[in-house]
């Protein structure tokens, strides 16, 4: 392949901005293709790329730096899309050199399997914000909250429980929020989205055998089931689990 011909910008804030072209295409193998630089001669970002697609196999496609030389953001990137085997695909950094935020892609994909694909983090290095996905890109978690939001003391602030995109849990509420010492503010319950919080606090005050017998909504029993094991009231929890099955069977 012929050598890259230099192009060479210069802006009006000082920025200059080097781009390395073969045949039209940005490209340049084992160094980046673009190369900008700030107005003390300072590297301010470098971008790799290989016939015209964001790529890197060895480290990150894209780096930039502030004015004294350090690092505050990492990408890496296998054909133009955001790609990562072993760790975070995007990485940002605050001035202090910790980390800002990390996502985890594959294939250009929000995803990490079974651990959260997007991380925040407070300046003094604890996490603020865990957010789970599916392959689809959709919030979701199957044994756990999908997004999860903690206080600067380390306590949790809010629990949301998500099922391919949906709120929904069948086995408590799907929305928690706590306050700074740990103590339940309120909590919401869904069941495919739809909210079902006051069915929640009616079955508390006052669920009865009649009420299960004549019920033939499935997601109003599951709400009746997770109020049966919550007051520990086994006789009701078995007559709300039989009315499921019949209920499910029936369909």
């Amino acid at each position: 392949m012929s050598e890259p011909i230099i192009v060479r910008e210069c802006y009006i804030d000082g920025t200059i901005v080097e781009y390395y072209m073969v045949n039209g295409l940005l490209h340049r193998e084992n160094a980046p293709s673009i190369i900008y630089y700030y107005e003390n001669g300072n590297i301010k970002c470098e971008e790799y790329y290989i016939n015209g697609e964001c790529h890197r196999d060895d480290g990150p496609a894209q780096i930039n730096y502030n004015k004294n030389g350090y690092i505050t953001l990492e990408e890496y990137c296998i054909n133009g899309k955001y790609h990562r085997d072993n760790g975070p695909a995007v990485i940002q950094y605050y001035e202090n050199g910790n980390i800002q935020h990390e996502k985890y892609y594959l294939n250009g994909r929000l995803y990490r399997d079974d651990k959260p694909a997007y991380i925040d983090y407070y300046f003094d290095g604890g996490i603020e914000t865990e957010i789970y996905y599916n392959i689809e890109g959709e919030l979701h978690r199957e044994d756990g909250p999908a997004y999860i939001i903690y206080y600067e003391n380390g306590k949790i602030s809010g629990e949301l429980y998500r099922y391919n995109g949906r709120k929904h849990r069948k086995d408590g509420p799907a929305e928690i929020h706590y306050n700074k010492f740990g103590n339940i503010k309120n909590k919401f319950y869904y069941i495919n989205s739809i909210d079902l919080t006051c069915e929640y606090n009616q079955y508390r005050r006052n669920l009865s055998k009649q009420t299960i017998k004549t019920e033939n909504n499935i997601n109003k029993l599951t709400i009746m089931k997770i109020v049966c094991k919550e007051q520990n009231n086994n006789e009701l929890l078995e007559l709300v689990e039989g009315a499921i099955i019949a209920l499910q069977l029936s369909k």
